[in-house]
């Protein structure tokens, strides 16, 4: 939805705004409907890879969402990814990557694989705290 309607073009070529809610569709609403179609098997595979579950605890999995939003608009890597198309693509990638890595230990379809379980209020203020990068 993000890449392939006329929310890629008029963020591309007209206003920025639309171009940042591309950004909020690939990084936080597409990685949630990306793991809540894994089935358990699927999920528990992806898990015993070390780096998935290394990069998937909740702590570090929010630094790097954090850090890889943060990063890609510091305005020189910005104002690079519009002139490289190549490194757009990379940007939207790392963007369903680290949104990936922040919804891991939240959704119950991979929960279950996380060495932290984290409560229904403890993921609420994870998710919060998830959105500081966003201001």
């Amino acid at each position: 939805m993000a890449l392939e309607t006329p929310i890629d073009t008029i963020g591309d070529r007209y206003l920025d705004s639309v171009h940042m809610l591309q950004h909020v569709l690939l990084g936080f609403v597409g990685p949630p409907l990306l793991l809540l179609g894994l089935s358990r098997e699927m999920a528990a595979r992806l898990a015993s890879v070390q780096v998935i579950r290394v990069a998937t605890e909740p702590v570090l999995a929010q630094v790097i969402a954090g850090a890889v939003m943060v990063l890609w608009h510091v305005p020189s890597f910005y104002n690079a990814t519009l002139q490289s198309e190549e490194l757009h693509i990379v940007e939207h990638l790392t963007f369903i990557a680290a949104g990936v890595v922040l919804y891991w230990p939240v959704l119950e379809a991979t929960s279950a694989h996380s060495h932290w379980r984290l409560s229904p209020v403890a993921k609420l203020l994870y998710l919060l705290v998830a959105t500081i990068p966003q201001d």
